[in-house]
C-alpha cells in the first residue's frame, strides 16, 4: 500500500475559529492493488501569539528601544523579539493620562527553515509628574520642614487635574521624605522646592 500526501497548494484551512484555532484539511491518497483511495486528514492548528507587557515611564521620560524589546515575550522557543524602529517611539511629554498608547513592533520566528515576521504592539502606560514649592521661616526645624513638604505633596496629588491623568489600577501615595540637612532652614534662601513623582 503506498500513500501520498497532495501537493501543499491543495490543502485548504477549512476553519478559523476565534480563539486562534484552525482545522485544515490534508488531501490523502491511498493506493492498493493498483485502486486509489482519497480522503482527508484532519489537522489542528493552534496559531499562537506572543505576548507584551507595558512600557510604564514618567510623563518627560525617555522611552528606548530596548525598554520597549525586553516587554515582549515570543510565542515560539526560537522567536527573537526585536526592537522598534526609533520613528516609532513617541515623546511622552504631555501623555500622562492617555490610553491606548502603543509602540510597534516585530518578533522573528524560525519555523521549519523558513523566517516568519510577527507584528506586534507593545502598551505605554505614561505616570504624571507633578511638583511644588514651600515656604518655611528661616530657623525652622528639620522635621518641622519635612512635615511642610510632605503635606504639600498631598495636597499636589489630590489636584482635580492630577488624579485624572493617573492610570486606572495605579494609586497614588506620599513616601517618607528624606532627612534633610540640619541646617536647611539656617541659611538665607527661604524657599524649597521639591519634586514629586
Amino acid at each position: 500500500m503506498a500513500l501520498l500526501v497532495v501537493n501543499k497548494n491543495d490543502i485548504a484551512i477549512t476553519k478559523v475559529a476565534e480563539d486562534g484555532r484552525g482545522v485544515v484539511k490534508v488531501p490523502v491518497t491511498y493506493t492498493v492493488d493498483g485502486k486509489t483511495f482519497e480522503t482527508t486528514v484532519d489537522i489542528e492548528v493552534n496559531v499562537v501569539e506572543s505576548k507584551t507587557k507595558p512600557v510604564v515611564v514618567f510623563e518627560g521620560d525617555e522611552i528606548t528601544p530596548a525598554s520597549v524589546k525586553e516587554k515582549v515575550v515570543p510565542a515560539t522557543t526560537n522567536g527573537t523579539a526585536n526592537e522598534p524602529n526609533a520613528s516609532d517611539i513617541f515623546k511622552t511629554d504631555g501623555k500622562a493620562g492617555e490610553t491606548g498608547l502603543t509602540i510597534p513592533t516585530t518578533v522573528t520566528h524560525n519555523v521549519d527553515g523558513t523566517e516568519v515576521i510577527e507584528n506586534v504592539k507593545v502598551p505605554v502606560t505614561v505616570l504624571p509628574r507633578t511638583s511644588g514649592e514651600v515656604d518655611v521661616p528661616k530657623g525652622t526645624t528639620p522635621d518641622k520642614v519635612k512635615d511642610t513638604v510632605k503635606a504639600k505633596a498631598e495636597e499636589l496629588i489630590k489636584t482635580p487635574d492630577f488624579p485624572a491623568k493617573v492610570p486606572e489600577g495605579y494609586t497614588v501615595t506620599v513616601g517618607e521624605i528624606p532627612e534633610l540637612p540640619k541646617d536647611i532652614s539656617s541659611k538665607t534662601v527661604s524657599r524649597s522646592c521639591k519634586k514629586f513623582q
